[in-house]
């Protein structure tokens, strides 16, 4: 670790000593275009060039309408929010997915088809239940007698 330690900051005095020492093949610049034989123009750093070369002429972009046409609905920004309004339907909504008559919770294993893994103990418990329910409903199902 050592030996590369001397080794890179022997190799950055080197590189920056040869970059100290003028070239002696530096040639002359020239003045006359290699292939034309006609001068080479001298540069212009005159002000008012350099403002001609860094002058931007930012032109304000073209104003969209506020309001887009999709289809089956207009899209528009209004009081600092994009609106959507939809008005025709592309999908009806998903069995389950939305209150009904019987006001249930959508359930995603019905939708599916995926049984419910269940242990014996659940099932056993479930049946139990539906027993109950069974002996209740038929304890308070009013009786009616035929008059005669």
């Amino acid at each position: 670790m050592r030996s590369a330690l001397i080794f890179a900051i022997a190799l950055l005095a080197a590189a920056a000593a040869i970059a100290q020492t003028p070239a002696a093949t530096d040639p002359a610049p020239a003045t006359t275009n290699a292939t034309t034989d006609q001068p080479v123009p001298t540069p212009d750093y005159s002000q008012s060039h350099i403002a001609q070369i860094l002058r931007t002429n930012v032109e304000p972009p073209e104003q969209k309408s506020s309001i887009e046409f999709h289809a089956g609905a207009v899209s528009f920004r209004a009081l600092g929010t994009s609106w959507r309004i939809v008005y025709l339907p592309i999908l009806m909504p998903l069995s389950g997915s939305r209150f009904g008559t019987s006001r249930e919770w959508p359930d995603p294993f019905a939708l599916t088809n995926t049984p419910i893994a269940t242990t014996p103990r659940s099932w056993r418990t479930q049946r139990e239940m539906n027993a109950e329910r069974k002996r209740i409903e038929r304890v308070t199902r009013i009786k009616v007698t035929p008059e005669q």
